[in-house]
């Protein structure tokens, strides 16, 4: 219930917020369009040929995406933030109007791929900025989280509304109609982010980089962590297959065209939104393996029943809630496992793992179909995501038994508004990391003036806040003060001095944004935070 007051408190904030509200409305019409325009390509390429086309598509697409998303992040760096998240709208919303004039007036089908491509090329611009511009809109530590929160929910819309649109103008023209009404609502996104302050940072070295040392080598010191990388990999591999075969489902085995294919997307798309609202019930429990087996038995039954009975839309929308259960398990496992200082990197092989995974899933389903057919090519993917976590349950109960939860700290993060709405393995992340100290009467936690890198949360107790010599405020049990330092690295703006025998959580800088790591998110949009607080407090 404190977590879903908080969620809700933090969309009121959003809310009351002019520009983070025309931020959301352009991010909401992107996760829109890139979620419409992934199934309505794939239906056009089934259309123009066969499984093994849909299957090569979506390789196609992905790889170029993921070679060039870094180098072209870079390049929208060097922007105006509300103008770099213009530029990445305007030019996803180019590259689909060319893809949707190609298919419209039928050029031949290498011409709308490779319009296609461009687009999804595109796409990898949108995320990094949003995520860089929503920083310098928030007022405060709590306010970023706010937004953070209301960006993961403009995403989740996307994921059911995106395949939902394309259907319905599928439903009524063809995927050239869907495409340009796409292209159409992400302009109107694009258009919402003109009257956004347009301002620019000196760059900052990064915060909270963690040690020297590839993936590869925290991943030799940590062998721990390879069970959940390899379930994540199972994952991947099963939601890629069931993109390209959700379309020859739809089309050649149901009879329900293109559109019934973005249907069946929506459906899947409701079950991964449904997933994450059970999955944030997650958070401080001790055992979440047997919660992860329950995640892949739903996921796998659900894909198995899709060729039995006749419900594909309910099944689907099963796998959908049962992949969302496994992956926040997983990701918060895998987080109690590796080191903080370690994280930032498993974490990105994670997502290079997740990332080839996919494409590796979009090129055994078309073999699948045409070898045992396409409802049973459903159920030998269940059988494969099933298959996996018997393979690796042991070592997964081994990692388990190493890892811990600090239970205290999380409870005193959770009731502090800054990061009450975090996502369950940020939470517990920085539990992790916290520690806790005593202090008497009179003793003075903070000098006004000293550098300093840490935070802290009051547990219990009372104390002082003066600022050249005048007191300002008493803070009790649930505040926190040093927040600031802690972002931005500035000296002191306070002293602050025990009232009373106090019981105090504490949380370092380098140890929050390492934290941040299991939600990239949160960590770049804290990243950004940390560089506007520098600029504002130090002119630097």
């Amino acid at each position: 219930m404190a977590r879903g007051s908080a969620r809700l408190a933090a969309f009121r904030r959003v809310g009351e917020d002019l520009d983070l509200r025309r931020a959301m409305a352009g991010f909401t019409a992107f996760s829109i369009a890139e979620f419409g325009t992934w199934v309505t390509v794939l239906v056009y390429a089934y259309s123009v040929g066969d499984a093994t086309t849909v299957g090569t598509v979506a390789v196609a697409q992905l790889v170029p995406a993921a070679v060039l998303a870094p180098f072209l992040a870079a390049r929208l760096d060097r922007l105006a933030r509300a103008t770099a998240a213009m530029v990445a709208y305007g030019s996803q919303a180019v590259a689909l109007a060319a893809t949707a004039a190609s298919m419209g007036l039928g050029a031949p089908p290498l011409v709308t791929f490779g319009f296609a491509i461009l687009a999804n090329i595109t796409v990898s611009m949108g995320r990094p900025a949003h995520n860089s511009l929503v920083p310098e809109l928030v007022d405060d530590p709590a306010h970023l989280t706010a937004a953070n929160v209301a960006t993961s929910a403009a995403e989740n819309i996307g994921v059911f509304l995106g395949p939902a649109v394309a259907g319905a103008m599928m439903a009524v023209g063809n995927p050239a109609t869907a495409l340009a009404v796409l292209t159409g609502l992400l302009g109107v996104g694009t258009v919402a982010l003109m009257s956004v302050p347009r301002t620019r940072r000196p760059s900052m070295a990064r915060a909270g980089a963690g040690p020297r040392g590839g993936a590869r080598a925290h991943l030799l010191r940590h062998r721990a962590a390879i069970p959940f990388l390899v379930v994540g990999g199972a994952q991947q591999i099963a939601i890629g297959a069931l993109d390209v075969l959700i379309v020859l489902l739809a089309i050649a085995e149901l009879g329900v065209g293109g559109s019934g294919a973005a249907y069946l997307n929506a459906a899947l798309g409701l079950g991964g939104v449904l997933g994450g609202l059970v999955a944030a019930s997650m958070v401080g429990r001790t055992r979440l393996t047997p919660t992860l087996l329950v995640g892949v038995a739903l996921t796998s039954t659900s894909l198995m029943l899709i060729g039995v009975l006749p419900a594909a839309a309910l099944f689907l929308a099963g796998a959908g809630i049962g992949y969302s259960v496994v992956d926040v398990a997983n990701r918060t496992l895998l987080q109690r496992t590796v080191p903080v200082d370690s994280m930032a990197s498993v974490f990105g092989l994670l997502e290079s793992t997740s990332m080839a995974a996919l494409a590796v899933g979009s090129i055994l389903a078309p073999l699948l179909a045409s070898a045992v057919g396409i409802t049973n090519a459903f159920a030998v993917m269940g059988v494969i995501t099933a298959s996996v976590l018997v393979l690796i349950w042991r070592p997964l109960r081994r990692a388990e038994d190493t890892a811990t939860v600090a239970v205290e700290a999380l409870d005193t993060l959770t009731s502090v508004d800054m990061f009450a709405a975090l996502q369950p393995a940020v939470q517990e992340a920085l539990a992790r990391e916290a520690g806790f100290e005593d202090t008497t009467p009179g003793s003075v936690v903070v000098r006004e003036g000293d550098t300093g890198d840490t935070m802290w949360v009051i547990v219990s107790g009372a104390v002082s806040v003066t600022r050249q010599g005048r007191e300002v405020a008493t803070l009790g049990p649930g505040n926190l003060f040093g927040e600031i330092a802690l972002l931005a690295d500035r000296p002191r703006i306070a002293t602050v001095t025990a009232l009373e025998p106090c019981r105090l959580l504490t949380l370092d800088r380098s140890g929050f944004f390492n934290a941040m790591a299991t939600d990239p998110v949160t960590h770049a949009a804290f990243e950004e935070l940390a560089r506007l607080r520098t600029r504002e407090t130090l002119g630097e």
